[in-house]
């Protein structure tokens, strides 16, 4: 238990260490500022110039249209894929040289090879969302016939891992009535509505944190209604 949870607990500790020199330092209780160190673990290798340049050109085209977090996303799969073709086809430097094989190579990689962070192997969601920002670079600089794109579409909607539909488990009854005597007894208000928010209306927790204060008003028809931001 000890080899497989202590590079976890020593990943948060250099992460909640940073936090809170960051938060002392803004508090004015600590002259020192912050600085960022890039841990061992999330060292990069070098990558194809040419390859990470056209990489880079098309997270730059759907910055504009897509959150940060999914630009993030897209670049991590993409860069895990450069690596993958850096290990097992070292002469391949320009995506005209990428195959259909070396694309089943990734795949067959993501089920068996562990995460270098957990060492754990990726899970179904992780492989799916590579999946599918492999699929759509693939797409958009084939269509856009952009320079040193691939020659064709090697990637589709038909490549990503099924996905197994799970009935959410409900909770039972007992178990709820104590989860809202908890509720209940919470001395701050916005505490309080927050969780009961949760409770009745099923929203998101970033979408609760994000409500205003005069999200709640009524229909026309008097019926209450609870306006939420948009997210997912």
């Amino acid at each position: 238990a000890r080899e497989r949870y202590g590079p976890q607990f020593a990943k948060s500790w250099i992460t909640h260490a940073s936090q809170l020199g960051t938060i002392l330092y803004h508090r004015g209780q600590s002259s020192r500022q912050p600085r960022k160190f890039m841990p061992a673990y999330a060292s990069h290798p070098l990558l194809p110039s040419a390859m990470w340049a056209l990489v880079q050109r098309w997270l730059a085209a759907r910055a504009s249209q897509l959150r940060p977090s999914t630009v993030y996303h897209h670049e991590i799969a993409l860069r895990r894929f450069l690596e993958h073709l850096g290990r097992v086809a070292p002469q391949v430097c320009r995506f005209e040289d990428v195959t259909r094989e070396h694309v089943e190579s990734f795949f067959r990689a993501m089920i068996d090879e562990p995460s270098a962070g957990s060492g754990v192997p990726l899970s179904l969601i992780t492989r799916s969302n590579r999946t599918n920002s492999l699929a759509l670079f693939f797409r958009d600089t084939v269509a856009w016939d952009w320079e040193s794109a691939p020659q064709r579409q090697l990637v589709d909607c038909r490549d990503k891992p099924p996905h197994l539909e799970r009935v959410p488990r409900f909770i039972p009854e007992e178990e709820l009535a104590r989860v809202m005597s908890g509720i209940r007894a919470l001395v701050c208000p916005l505490q309080r509505a927050a969780l009961l928010t949760l409770r009745w209306s099923g929203a998101r927790r970033g979408e609760v944190r994000r409500l205003a204060l005069d999200c709640l008003d009524r229909y026309p028809d008097g019926t209450a209604r609870l306006r939420i931001p948009v997210g997912k």
